[in-house]
């Protein structure tokens, strides 16, 4: 029971603060962990003067080893590891004090917490009944835990502090109900339990939702004004390629049609033969069935061969493909952009690359842009690094447009570095 206790609050915590590694891993150091804080308790209830410490230590293990699993610095993290525990308390306390006095029959809570406290069947019940609440309320809230790590830093304090103060009390309460038994007392204690935990709960969603109002409004303007722009943009280069294409065969005809008109000029007739006979290269264009996703490796494709960038790609569409096209646009082109940037820093052109892989997997489709890169551009925290002046409104605001969008189709950003070569893959939805 110990053991789902820390993997619950782990796995919680490293939601709520921006998870290190990709899922598999990341159960794997979590379940680690939760064997390690298993031990841990277990040893520190051998000792009695340790007892009262108990909560305190577990809470310290949480912050401290939750750096392992996340990304998130020490006020992120020791919010949500005060909030999560806070909580799951609340609710043990909750439900054994309502079993206790069931089992005491309403008229001796002692009679009733003596009941659940010996070891036999009604125990584990219990315990198994507790964390089967606790889990559930752990999958019930999943939608909230990205929104806790985008709080500004004094909500993150007001919500570590109330929630302190109200887990203070909590214990305090329960200190209180063990010196007394009256009925008034213990459903007292059962209400202001209750009363604690909706009032925490209700704080944390009205700031959350406050601050996200306020903080996004300007941000979501910005992206739905650029998305728009982008799509603009480059549906009138997909016009113009094909307006181009087609001069370029017609220009070939008239050349063709003032050949057989000059039959008594020869030297006419040699420039016109000339001109016939030159070669001329031939352009690759994407050709997906997808307006939006052909005019963006298209255009991309051209800024490629401008640095001499090697450009390739590989696209195949499922039939039913029901993506925006401004998503398509936050999702692709960043990704290229981002991709370019990073070739042109290389200065081997012949050692520049971008391979663009698009496909349909599953229920997902997958928007993969693969280039080579000059460095690993992650630091100690697996952050991306930009060397872009402005950073935080250039590059970070480009991939939060990426993360942004692909959230929206409960699908994943997932960025990786490897001998050399940077990998973007972001999976979408399209079930």
């Amino acid at each position: 029971m110990t053991f789902i206790e820390g993997f619950t609050v782990l796995s919680a915590i490293t939601q709520m603060t921006d998870k290190r590694f990709t899922d598999k891993k990341n159960y794997i150091l979590i379940s680690l962990l939760g064997i390690a804080y298993t031990a841990l308790v277990g040893y520190m209830n051998t000792w009695k003067i340790f007892s009262f410490l108990t909560i305190a230590i577990a809470i310290i293990f949480f912050i401290v080893s939750s750096k392992i699993t996340s990304k998130g610095n020490i006020l992120l993290r020791s919010t949500s590891c005060i909030v999560t525990v806070f909580v799951f308390n609340t609710l043990d306390y909750i439900i054994g004090y309502v079993l206790a006095m069931i089992l005491g029959h309403s008229t001796d809570i002692y009679n009733g917490l003596n009941i659940l406290t010996q070891q036999g069947t009604t125990r584990i019940i219990y315990l198994f009944f507790v964390k089967f609440v606790q889990v559930g309320l752990y999958f019930a809230c999943m939608s909230l835990y990205p929104k806790i790590k985008n709080l500004s830093r004094r909500y993150l304090i007001f919500i570590l502090s109330f929630s302190s103060i109200a887990y203070i009390i909590m214990s305090s309460v329960t200190v209180l109900i063990m010196s007394e038994s009256r009925i008034i007392l213990q459903i007292a204690v059962i209400l202001s339990l209750s009363f604690i935990l909706l009032a925490i709960i209700t704080a944390i969603v009205s700031i959350i939702l406050s601050s996200r109002y306020h903080d996004n409004k300007r941000e979501n303007e910005m992206m739905l004004l650029t998305n728009s722009l982008l799509e603009r943009n480059y549906s009138q280069v997909q016009r113009d390629q094909e307006r181009i294409r087609q001069q370029m065969h017609d220009f070939k005809n008239h050349i063709r049609t003032i050949d057989g008109l000059l039959n008594q000029d020869e030297q006419a007739k040699e420039y016109v033969a000339e001109l016939l006979s030159t070669t001329y290269k031939k352009s690759t264009y994407c050709k997906s069935g997808n307006e939006v996703i052909d005019a963006i490796i298209n255009c991309k494709q051209a800024d490629a061969e401008i640095e001499h960038i090697s450009f390739s790609c590989i696209i195949n569409l499922p039939e039913s493909f029901h993506i925006a096209a401004i998503d398509i646009c936050a999702i692709l082109a960043n990704q290229l952009d981002n991709a370019i940037e990073a070739c042109t820093k290389i200065e081997e052109s012949d050692k520049r690359f971008i391979r663009v892989i698009i496909a349909a997997k599953e229920s997902f489709v997958i928007f993969k842009v693969i280039n080579s890169a000059a460095r690993d551009p992650f630091n100690d925290k697996h952050e991306l690094i930009t060397e872009k002046e402005n950073s935080d409104e250039i590059h970070g605001f480009g991939v939060k447009n990426i993360k942004e969008t692909v959230s929206r189709y409960n699908g994943e950003l997932i960025n990786s570095y490897d001998n050399g070569q940077f990998t973007s893959m972001a999976m979408i939805s399209i079930s």
